[in-house]
């Protein structure tokens, strides 16, 4: 995250018996560096939730910036009593207190009327031999007349491209 200028999670040691990798859910970042707080909060009211809660991952380090150049609207709604609000990082915390990004909430991809993240599209087409491990995005579309969002990938989409 820019805004916090440095590292603020590390998995080293974690490696051992892949457990950075076979940890539900997925991503796992670890736990947080020393001097750094990470924290989650219900999405709505901003308020600190339990262990293995989904919500919106909150930080609080020393290395944070102290706001928006010339936006102190900006700086106000990012931060509360201390801590950096993230714009929609969802997260939790497990149980050894190591932070699992799990994606963001403001880009949802709308697939016959439902909320997809594109991590989900991800996570579908990845084992797919032909399917290339690049991230999807979302792109504004129009079809039929009406102005839509599609996830994308880049690079080959279909065998031997």
């Amino acid at each position: 995250m820019t805004e916090t200028h440095t590292v603020d999670t590390y998995t080293t040691g974690f490696q051992e018996e892949d457990r950075d990798l076979l940890t539900p859910p997925p991503v796992f970042c670890g736990p947080p560096m020393p001097g750094t707080a990470i924290q989650i909060v219900d999405v709505e009211i901003k308020e600190p939730l339990g262990l293995n809660q989904e919500g919106e991952s909150t930080i609080r380090s020393p290395s944070l910036l102290k706001g928006y150049w010339n936006r102190p609207e900006a700086t106000a709604a990012a931060f509360r009593d201390g801590w950096f609000l993230t714009g929609g990082h969802r997260g939790l915390l497990g149980d050894a207190g190591c932070l699992h990004f799990l994606g963001r909430w403001k880009e949802m991809l709308k697939v016959n009327g439902m909320s997809v993240f594109p991590a989900e599209v991800e996570a579908i087409l990845g084992p797919i031999p032909w399917s290339w491990a690049a991230p999807s995005s979302a792109d504004r579309i129009r079809t039929r007349g009406k102005s839509r969002w599609r996830s994308s990938r880049s690079g080959p989409s279909t065998p031997g491209s």
